[in-house]
């Protein structure tokens, strides 16, 4: 986790290049938990951003 001058946050995580399940579907059950991290901080008012980052 980074946190910019501003007090923003911001999440990266790196996931698999498997996350495509084929042309227009995804792993979903590999974005849960990075969702959930986004979900709560934003909950509790926390200013975050978050990306996530195929690794090959």
């Amino acid at each position: 986790m980074f946190q910019a001058d501003d007090q923003s946050l911001l999440s990266i995580t790196t996931v698999p290049n498997t996350i495509s399940a084929g042309r227009n579907n995804l792993k979903w059950h590999r974005l849960i938990a990075p969702w959930v991290t986004h979900l709560a901080a934003c909950a509790a008012g926390y200013p975050y951003n978050s990306a996530w980052w195929p690794v090959t």
